[in-house]
């Protein structure tokens, strides 16, 4: 057993036992101590796939030019990793530096108290071990932070401008992330107005953003974006399960909203978002890129999901034992797939 798998089963058990703890700066501080030296243990455990040519890459001496237009199209990643590596002068501190940050935006983004949803405190170290995380910074790690990064403002902020800024920064940190610029409107609209609600105005912005948000993952699937280009495949087959996990969500989301449609759009627009989206895209991007498309949807829905499923139970046995449930599966896809597994097992 490696040291980085160890840390794995410690965060996993971490998140075990935050389904019975009290949310408080303790559990909540020793939560978040016990990520950031796991996230110490895998960077200091070798590097995976993509991740040898992002460490490769921090030497390189980018310039603003034409010739340079493929970084520039995301000068917040290739541009900014550089930067903070010439601070550190390491390439393992250099992610890890980048890893604390990543892992504050996860944690402030659902345990902090302005969230309209109180997001328990066992999603945090939950999301850690979480499948499509586990997979985003093990190996696609650029599409993961502009998830990271979309989280935050998704979750963090109720001024819609701030929100929007994040969005911009994300986009430029990873293309791709143009996949949650219709979920960011929609919900920033709703958290800026006092009835919650689409005007027509902000109805036709919303479905206008969407069909560009179309149009841009469409116009990747043509091998013209980093979306497109960046389709080292992890060896799974995972369209047909996350189909089938984002049709889950939808059915559950049906009966959570008693099939009242109002309900169900008022209070699961972001399941119904990621579930026609998810249905919408892949079939056009299929394999590799369809799936991280699929895993930057998990990543944004999964906390509020969560605090939507964890309110049905009154009874608190019944919520432990739900709460048990969902981590177990979230980090079943680890252990039962070798891709996901060999990630655990890189030698330093």
């Amino acid at each position: 057993m490696t040291l980085e798998l160890m840390g794995y089963l410690g965060v996993c058990l971490v998140a075990l036992t935050s389904t019975l703890m009290p949310k408080n700066i303790l559990t909540v501080s020793f939560a978040f101590i016990a990520v950031v030296v796991y996230m110490g243990i895998v960077r200091h455990s070798g590097w995976d796939y993509d991740m040898h040519l992002y460490a490769s890459m921090l030497h390189a001496n980018f310039d603003f030019s034409m010739e340079n237009m493929y970084y520039m199209r995301e000068f917040v990643f290739w541009y900014g990793m550089p930067a903070i590596f010439n601070i550190v002068d390491d390439e393992i501190w250099t992610f890890i530096v980048v890893d604390i940050i990543w892992v504050f935006f996860v944690f402030y983004s659902v345990l902090n108290k302005k969230n309209e949803r109180s997001i328990p405190l066992f999603c945090a170290p939950f999301m850690i071990c979480f499948f499509p995380l586990l997979m985003g910074y093990e190996n696609i790690y650029r599409q993961f932070l502009a998830s990271m990064v979309v989280m935050f403002a998704f979750y963090g902020f109720k001024n819609k401008y701030i929100i929007y800024a994040l969005g911009l920064v994300a986009l430029f940190v990873h293309n791709s992330a143009i996949i949650y610029l219709p979920l960011l409107y929609l919900y920033s609209a709703r958290k800026s107005s006092t009835r919650k609600k689409l005007n027509p105005i902000q109805l036709a912005i919303f479905s206008m953003t969407f069909l560009v948000m179309i149009g841009g993952v469409y116009y990747s699937s043509l091998g013209d974006s980093e979306l497109a280009k960046s389709s080292n495949s992890t060896g799974i087959s995972l369209g047909p399960a996350y189909a089938a996990l984002f049709t889950l969500f939808f059915i559950l989301a049906v009966f959570m909203a008693k099939f009242n449609l109002k309900k169900l759009v008022a209070d699961y627009a972001y399941i119904l978002y990621a579930f026609f989206s998810f249905l919408i895209i892949f079939p056009v991007l299929g394999g590799a890129q369809g799936e991280r498309v699929g895993m930057m949807l998990l990543i944004i829905i999964v906390p509020m999901f969560l605090a939507d499923f964890d309110r049905l139970f009154k009874d608190a046995a019944l919520r432990w034992i739900s709460r048990l449930v969902f981590v177990m599966l979230g980090i079943a896809p680890t252990f039962l797939f070798s891709s996901a597994f060999n990630f655990l097992l890189t030698g330093s």
